[in-house]
């Protein structure tokens, strides 16, 4: 679980000297990342059966890559579609 990881990641950040800490940063970017990917796919799946669960699974995933353009682009589809299913 990505979510664990970055909580445990957390954890150790704040006991590792302070050399270590680039490398641990750059580990949080990675995880952060896979994490974007998988919310995006899940919330890509879920587009024409649930559009509420799919815009906070995009949402998420543009808050953890705010540079992933996919998940952005969706995102926007995604709350535009539930617009216009409740009108």
């Amino acid at each position: 679980n990505f979510d664990e990881a970055l909580r445990h990641l957390d954890i150790v950040e704040t006991m590792a000297a302070p050399a270590e800490k680039p490398a641990l940063a750059e580990r949080r970017a990675t995880l952060r990342k896979e994490l974007a990917g998988q919310l995006y796919s899940q919330g890509l799946g879920l587009m024409t059966s649930d559009v509420d669960k799919a815009i906070e699974l995009l949402a998420r995933a543009v808050e953890n890559d705010p540079d992933h353009l996919r998940a952005r682009s969706s995102l926007l589809q995604a709350r535009k579609m539930r617009e216009t299913l409740n009108r």
